[in-house]
């Protein structure tokens, strides 16, 4: 019908968007002449009525708030969406298709930890219990 109004998320993926010049393995960053950008390789376009979300709070073991943790989610082993939590430890993955996800949490000076088993339907937010760092 042309009076309906469809919202679509454009979701680009930027740690894959960007690949350095010259590839292969970097020892150091001075050796990085340029970037080369393919964002059609990181992009997904999402509707939003057939997607869902996870969100939450990361803490460390003082229950204080963990800003800039790693939060990815993966389907199947495969990555589908990554963020990284705000100043006040919380964090939201948008635009996820419906399905059952495993979310992994990580952060230097921190043991890697994981929520296992999430599922999500369209037009649905999961809100995940906590996720608590412990330090190395």
């Amino acid at each position: 019908m042309a009076d309906e109004e469809k919202v679509l998320l454009l979701d680009v993926d930027l740690s894959r968007a960007f690949k350095p010049v010259p590839g292969g393995r970097i020892d150091s960053v001075e050796g990085i002449r340029d970037f080369k950008f393919s964002p059609s390789l990181a992009m997904r376009l999402i509707d939003i009525v057939d997607a869902g979300m996870i969100t939450g709070v990361v803490l460390d073991a003082d229950t204080n708030a963990l800003p800039d943790v790693t939060v990815r989610a993966r389907r199947g082993g495969e990555e589908v969406s990554s963020t990284s939590t705000e100043d006040d430890g919380s964090y939201t993955l948008n635009g996820l298709p419906p399905g059952t996800y495993d979310i992994s949490f990580s952060k230097a000076g921190f043991v890697e930890a994981s929520v296992e088993d999430i599922a999500v339907a369209a037009g649905e937010t999961v809100v995940v219990d906590n996720v608590v760092l412990q330090s190395e």
